[in-house]
């Protein structure tokens, strides 16, 4: 569903009539933050197909000669630290003392499309400093001038809130007059203040594996559930196909790998291999290789170990086994710091309460492994045995989860 000319928080959208009643309406989804993200990076998601025309053009234009490009907001690591430390700040001026120093806790949040490191749309994905973009929209496109970001409109799917803002010449301040400027509004989705945006982001998880503590500024586990997601995309307007052109002559300096999505809107996908010899191909003087987006809690927890191939494809797997695998630390009665850095062997497992076993009889027929994680008994080919057993196991749900989608 669309809604034009307006950005729609989720409880006006769900006062909206026609509204489907889906994921929009679900009420027992657990506490959550709704940071502000300080973005000065965007992001252009695209095909193999389409990165020869890009090099091709010098530059992006829209492929069905429609006169939009799109682009969306590039959250990091850095965003989300920063989104973090500006909550923390409020909760301790609202309380009238210093919250003192904790674990980082929003990245666990962090679970939708919008912050992940696959790619719905295509195998590359572009990204240039927000500045660099508008100046380039601006001095050839705007002839020089400032240009306008106006409200163009919210786009509501079955699990996907889209609120879109239109870039255009002040030439045609007319022509777009009924879209609502974009305007430093505290209550806004988004607003454009200081060469950055703010996103004031309503839905950031789609799968809510924690539950926010604003008392205490932390992440507790929770049971899954699925809810929408949020994000903010930009829509250049230009004309007579005219191409946004950008310094696009060191892919090192912009282009990354991107896994495919579980739930893919496109077709067109390379494995690293292929991707990285159609960037030789299209770039002749690259040397390379094409370095891949990395899973967002990569940063925070520092398992690197993994080459980059086997750990998206790790992760990939772990994102989809919602209804197979369980963190058993939520039945073993015993503090947080034992059962992290401690061996489990299958003793352990064994003698674990009764709760644990009839669990893993009734949920997962009881399949699963057991890992000496000890330095001097580790065998790397138990992760791949765990992978091949996940990735057996997944068909029948990927196969549901992407009808459920559709």
């Amino acid at each position: 569903m669309v809604f034009h000319n307006q950005h729609l928080k989720l409880e006006d959208l769900k006062r909206q009539r026609r509204v489907p009643n889906n994921y929009l309406h679900k009420e027992n989804i657990p506490e959550y933050p709704k940071p502000e993200f300080y973005v000065s990076r965007l992001k252009h998601e695209t095909s193999g197909s389409a990165l020869r025309g890009i090099k091709k053009d010098g530059g992006f234009r829209n492929p069905s000669g429609e006169s939009r490009i799109w682009w969306s907001l590039a959250v990091g690591p850095d965003e989300i630290n920063n989104a973090e430390t500006r909550l923390r700040e409020k909760s301790s001026s609202d309380r009238g003392r210093v919250a003192p120093e904790q674990q980082s806790f929003l990245w666990k949040f962090a679970t939708s499309p919008a912050f992940k490191e696959t790619s719905r749309l295509g195998s590359f994905r572009f990204t240039f400093p927000l500045q660099e973009v508008l100046t380039a929209y601006k001095d050839q496109i705007c002839s020089g001038a400032d240009p306008v970001m106006r409200v163009l409109r919210t786009d509501l799917h079955k699990q996907e809130v889209v609120y879109a803002i239109l870039v255009h010449s002040p030439n045609l301040n007319k022509k777009f007059s009924k879209h609502p400027l974009l305007e430093d509004d505290p209550n806004a989705i988004c607003v454009y203040r200081d060469g950055r945006f703010i996103w004031r982001s309503e839905a950031m998880c789609e799968t809510h594996w924690y539950e926010f503590d604003k008392d205490q500024m932390e992440a507790r586990p929770v049971w899954h559930e699925f809810y929408v997601w949020d994000h903010v995309a930009l829509a250049l307007h230009v004309e007579n196909k005219q191409v946004l052109e950008l310094d696009i002559d060191k892919p090192e300096d912009f282009l990354t790998y991107c896994e495919k999505d579980d739930v893919p809107y496109r077709q067109e996908f390379q494995n690293h291999h292929e991707a990285n010899e159609l960037v030789k191909e299209v770039w002749p003087e690259w040397v390379g290789p094409l370095e891949a987006e990395r899973p967002l809690q990569m940063h925070y927890t520092g398992k690197t170990r993994m080459n980059s191939a086997s750990l998206t494809s790790l992760q990939h797997s772990i994102d989809l086994t919602v209804p197979l695998v369980s963190n058993l630390h939520l039945f073993h009665k015993v503090p947080p710091s034992s059962y992290s850095p401690q061996n489990q062997t299958e003793p352990d497992i064994q003698e674990m309460m009764q709760e644990v076993q009839q669990f893993l009889t009734e949920k997962v027929g009881n399949r699963y492994l057991v890992f000496n994680n000890s330095l001097e008994d580790r065998d790397p080919q138990q992760a791949s045995n765990l992978l091949e057993e996940v990735k057996s196991r997944l068909s029948l749900y990927l196969s549901s989860r992407a009808k459920e989608l559709q």
